[in-house]
């Protein structure tokens, strides 16, 4: 068996490189985008990290189209860019920030804050994981880590008062997507760098819908409890003195999104400043707190530094793979056949959501983004939509990728975490994908929810 997977792999390995050094005649150029794609997926099946897989691609069709000295040279032109780039810098402060919140134990000072004045309810101990997820979605400003830092507190306490894993592990696997709609946002950077625009009217964009998708989500557990009581006991009522008591944890937390996010809103620093001063402002209090210990600090520079590590890698895979879509004349051609429909601007837009949440399922969330906003945004300013309104609605989109089987990387990591069946999982995130779609409708049908705060902001 290994022998014959060996020779799978080296007969893959052979026929891209014949690819790579051989044109291809009489195919057009989005016939080649085609089959980079079906590549792109089928290297995704075999398990090849992602960014590896992006940039395979990529090297292997642009240098079909256009030689092998020309993607040799255009290679080490978009990686030096990408590393160098002083735009991507703030998603390396924010992901260390995030740690440095993670490791200080921030989170779980905040989850038993929430758990005192909503564990009685029913649902309550989930409805209270996404609220304190959507408040360390504030500061982290990632999916991933959100469901992570709050996983290793909630699931074990959701546990002890009988909460079924089929809610617990859909409600800290999905609530952690809040993050990318609360500022400050990985999501909103990426987008604005794509599409031109401001990072901090995107970031003030995302409040309203990030507390819409909260509600939402508490909305789906409330429906979820209705139907099954058994699966969200409630837990003992918390006297009211001893909760009050748990206010003065959350302070730590506040403060931190309060110097962050008010920051940057009052023009005092930029966004790459911002996570700066984010983090280290997270350590100062971690350390005046004595949160930290000498390696617990090690651990936040080794997580921080694989995160990036990873990002980066992505980034510039998603760059290649960017430049071979471009050259394929792909987008054009898509934006061109959307267009064309002969259809008023919702009903491309249902096109569109439709498109990318069924891309979602199998692409990862942040190539997602990267690859299929320069397609779209051409459609986007021929019908004159509003650009901050439909980052937003990009952004939920991505939210989807992050839950959604059979690639969601938030399912895949609390499964490990929590040590249960992958289709558990799946069933577990069903009626999260519904509220995002739900939430995604309002957003939608009513543009003001994320038009109104930018506008009073200008």
């Amino acid at each position: 068996m290994a022998l014959c997977t060996l020779a799978f792999a080296f007969g893959i390995l052979l026929a891209c490189l014949w690819l790579a050094l051989h044109r291809v005649t009489g195919v057009s150029s989005v016939t080649l985008g085609v089959l980079g794609m079906t590549l792109m997926f089928g290297l995704f099946f075999l398990g090849m990290p992602v960014g590896f897989a992006l940039m395979s691609t990529g090297f292997i069709f642009i240098a079909n189209m256009r030689g092998l000295p020309a993607v040799l040279n255009m290679s080490g032109q978009f990686w030096f860019s990408t590393v160098a780039s002083y735009d991507w810098s703030p998603i390396m402060f924010f992901l260390l920030m995030g740690y440095f919140c993670f490791h200080g134990r921030f989170g779980e000072d905040l989850y038993r804050c929430v758990r005192a004045f909503m564990g009685h309810c029913r649902g309550g101990l989930a409805s209270g994981s996404i609220c304190a997820c959507t408040a360390f979605g504030a500061v982290v400003g990632d999916n991933l880590a959100g469901s992570v830092a709050m996983s290793a507190i909630a699931l074990p306490e959701m546990r002890r008062f009988g909460y079924k894993d089929i809610l617990s592990l859909g409600t800290l696997a999905c609530s952690g997507t809040i993050g990318c709609l609360i500022p400050p946002s990985t999501s909103f950077i990426i987008y604005g760098i794509l599409a031109e625009q401001s990072i901090g009217e995107l970031f003030i964009a995302g409040v309203i819908p990030g507390l819409l998708c909260m509600l939402c989500f508490i909305l789906m557990i409330w429906v979820w409890t209705l139907i099954d009581p058994s699966i969200a006991p409630p837990s003992p009522r918390t006297p009211l003195r001893d909760a009050v008591k748990t206010l003065p944890t959350a302070v730590p937390i506040l403060a931190i999104c309060v110097v962050t996010i008010g920051g940057m809103y009052a023009g005092v620093f930029t966004t790459t400043e911002g996570g700066s001063i984010g983090a280290c402002s997270t350590l100062l209090l971690g350390v005046f707190l004595r949160r930290y210990s000498w390696k617990g600090f090690k651990k936040s520079l080794e997580d921080s530094s694989n995160s990036i590590v990873m990002c980066y890698t992505v980034l510039g895979g998603a760059t290649a793979l960017g430049y071979f879509v471009t050259m394929s004349r792909i987008p054009m051609a898509l934006a061109t056949m959307i267009a064309g429909l002969d259809m008023g601007p919702y009903w491309v837009l249902f096109a569109i959501i439709i498109c990318m949440a069924f891309l979602g399922c199998f692409i990862p969330a942040t190539p997602l983004i990267l690859i299929c906003v320069p397609i779209f945004l051409p459609i986007a300013d021929l019908f004159q939509w509003n650009l901050i309104w439909f980052g937003v609605i990009m952004a939920l989109i991505k939210n989807m990728a992050s839950i959604t089987p059979p690639f969601g990387i938030n399912l895949f990591v609390l499964k490990g975490i929590a040590d249960v069946p992958l289709g558990l999982m799946y069933r577990s995130a069903a009626p999260f994908v519904v509220g995002l779609f739900l939430c995604l409708g309002l957003i939608v049908a009513f543009p003001a929810l994320s038009l109104w705060l930018p506008e009073i902001m200008r």
